[in-house]
């Protein structure tokens, strides 16, 4: 493990990808074959196969994950193992090209952006019910006395802010759960709230190498929140690196994509009733973009500027996000 670890860390990937990667193949020697020789096991294509398939049940998951082992297998030089894997992504990309799933607009799956505006302030009203503002002072917070009952504030506090990052702005995948705060990174998504405007750098994203790095400004109102929240953050978690984090039982950790994408789906369940995925929502904004009167009038210019807040091209909102089932 020790080779492909120094490989890895070699490599130009992303830190997290790289940490991400280093941490996945860990993970599947343990459960696989923990005696085994270095990454030998990676050739038991069968075992392999058969775990990541049983594992994860979404196919883009699926899909990613064995991307991950060949990028790994590609810095071992081993191109026959290479191959069996391919056949397999192969088969994932069809498959999941023909159910593109969340990206197929359903009308059970519908989400108006008028509803989505005003998703924060039912979530602002749940906090208010309890602590009567959705702002706590430091003097408030002490007030709390017990850690745990702290952690529980900064939980709810934390839906707030998550719901305020997908619906007060065009919404992007995954990437907010990977966001450094105020840690000026090349190859990392990051935060800027140094001035009263603050800027999110995003550097490290799905398809960031297609269509490169992208650094917005956000709204005042959104900054403004940001601020607010970002110094309780700092007064309940001493020196965070990250902007948001996975709360539970008085604790805290980072978020994977995965989780945090399965957290956003359960926050709709408690806000909505129903389960939503970031991809509604992103498609209940390219609606609302594209469906605009205004929109026909602007130059090509303007209508990309505001697909790529979406961090995705003008063809990708047109033809994946509003597309509607075969009949």
């Amino acid at each position: 493990m020790e080779e492909i670890t120094k490989l890895i860390n070699d490599t130009d990937w992303a830190v997290r990808s790289k940490r991400n990667r280093i941490n996945f193949i860990k993970d599947l020697k343990e459960k696989l074959s923990p005696k085994s020789k270095g990454l030998e096991f990676l050739k038991n294509f069968q075992l392999v196969s058969d775990y990541l398939l049983d594992r994860y049940t979404n196919v883009n998951t699926r899909k990613n994950k064995i991307l991950d082992i060949n990028s790994i297998l590609k810095l071992l030089n081993d191109t026959k193992t290479i191959k069996k894997y391919q056949m397999l992504t192969d088969t994932l990309i069809n498959e999941s090209e023909i159910h593109r799933g969340e990206n197929i607009e359903k009308e059970e799956r519908k989400i108006s952006h008028e509803l989505v505006l005003d998703i924060p302030e039912t979530v602002a009203d749940n906090i208010k019910y309890i602590y009567e503002k959705v702002f706590l002072s430091k003097a408030q917070i002490d007030e709390l006395r017990t850690n745990s009952a702290k952690f529980k504030y900064l939980k709810m506090l934390t839906e707030y802010v998550v719901m305020c990052l997908y619906c007060l702005q065009p919404p992007v995948r995954t990437d907010w759960c990977t966001v450094l705060l105020d840690h000026p990174q090349d190859k990392e998504n990051w935060l800027d709230s140094r001035k009263l405007l603050m800027t999110i750098h995003w550097n490290a994203f799905k398809n960031v190498k297609s269509f490169g790095r992208h650094s917005f400004e956000l709204s005042s109102e959104l900054s403004n929140i940001l601020h607010n929240y970002i110094k309780v953050l700092k007064y309940i978690i001493k020196d965070p690196k990250l902007l948001i984090y996975q709360i539970h039982n008085g604790d805290y950790k980072e978020f994977s994509r995965e989780v945090f994408s399965s957290y956003f789906s359960k926050l709709c369940l408690k806000y909505l009733d129903r389960r939503l995925s970031i991809n509604d929502f992103r498609r209940s904004y390219e609606n609302y973009i594209i469906k605009d009167p205004h929109y026909n009038s602007l130059t090509t210019n303007q209508k990309k500027e505001l697909h790529d807040r979406l961090l995705h091209s003008m063809a990708v909102a047109h033809t994946d996000y509003l597309r509607v089932p075969s009949t």
